[in-house]
């Protein structure tokens, strides 16, 4: 189910361990096991940042990469109530790191562009603090 729902076509440059084995990865995995209990909005991102040194196929494909990857859980059973988390995207963020990447939307927000389309409320509770359901 997880190889289904999560299939797509890799648009962004996304760092091998982090996806893989990271953090991203554990949420990933968390999503797909709270899918058998609740419906879940998941909203992700990238933020751009100015680091060219990560910028490996800049030459080849004509892109950068993202210096972050952000990404907000809402569940059904928890509604207006965002767990937020800012990754960077590197190998530093591991599957236990839970907390230390947690964010509030507002501190998203702040973090991203000023030009980039917010698609999530900033009225939704901020779960930056409570543990994740799932």
């Amino acid at each position: 189910m997880m190889m289904a729902t999560n299939m797509m076509t890799n648009v962004v440059p996304h760092n091998g361990v982090q996806n893989t084995a990271g953090l991203w990865r554990e949420l990933e995995e968390r999503v797909e096991c709270a899918r058998d209990r609740t419906d879940v909005t998941v909203y992700l991102g990238n933020d751009w940042g100015n680091d060219g040194s990560n910028d490996y196929f800049k030459a080849s494909h004509g892109g950068t990469t993202p210096d972050r990857i952000w990404r907000v859980h809402v569940y059904k059973s928890h509604p207006n109530k965002a767990f937020a988390w800012l990754i960077p995207n590197d190998e530093v963020a591991k599957r236990n790191d839970d907390f230390a990447y947690r964010v509030s939307l507002k501190e998203l927000k702040n973090a991203l562009s000023d030009d980039y389309a917010w698609p999530i409320p900033l009225t939704w509770k901020d779960a930056s603090s409570e543990k994740d359901p799932y």
